[in-house]
């Protein structure tokens, strides 16, 4: 369980299937995912293995590409947002490009502790992001990515991300972190982006 309960934050249980290290082209939705985000509902492609998994989530913004960056690196914001995240801390780099954050989950009373580094490129509407494994964690393996558009209506955001927890993660699990997580999370990311807080 231990192995699993990162995925509360980065919202995924998720298959070591290769992030690009380039942005790629806009994502081909298909009419039933186009219908979902309509209705402004988050779309969300996974494939699962037994330790982990790979799951894409897309969501529309009604908010600039800009304010969509701050709201998603808007790091503290997601304790409110999600039960079990109990801190999340910069170390080291907390400014862009490069970003490097502690996070701290609580699943059954038990902490898990994480390090995440971030390459941040917003001009190409683009970041890439792994396991700082110079330092302790409670996983084996992750890599993403965060990728925004420019829209008529605002932004799309692309939500990118694989992880290997060393252990075999129970189906009913896997499912719950690969959709209602990553809903959760990336909700609250347009929640946030579509209401500033004043500068």
């Amino acid at each position: 369980m231990k192995k699993v309960a990162f995925t509360l934050i980065l919202a995924l249980p998720l298959l070591m299937a290769g992030i690009p290290h380039e942005p790629p082209p806009p994502l081909e939705l298909t009419p039933n995912e186009s219908a979902k985000i309509d209705k402004r509902k988050v779309v969300t492609r996974t494939i699962a293995s037994e330790t982990g998994g790979y799951s894409t989530g897309i969501i529309d913004v009604n908010a600039p590409p800009d304010d969509l960056w701050d709201s998603i690196f808007d790091f503290s914001a997601r304790v409110d947002e999600i039960s079990s995240l109990k801190s999340v801390d910069n170390y080291g780099r907390s400014k862009e490009p490069d970003v490097a954050a502690r996070w701290v989950v609580s699943v059954l009373r038990q902490p898990i502790v994480f390090h995440i580094q971030y390459k941040v490129d917003r001009a190409r509407g683009w970041c890439r992001y792994w396991l700082d494994t110079s330092r302790e964690n409670d996983i084996v393996a992750v890599q993403g990515a965060y990728q925004v558009f420019s829209t008529p209506m605002g932004s799309r955001f692309v939500y990118r991300s694989s992880m290997d927890s060393g252990r075999r993660i129970p189906t009913w699990i896997q499912n719950w972190f690969a959709n209602g997580s990553l809903t959760e999370q990336m909700e609250g990311i347009r929640n946030r982006a579509e209401s500033p807080s004043p500068h």
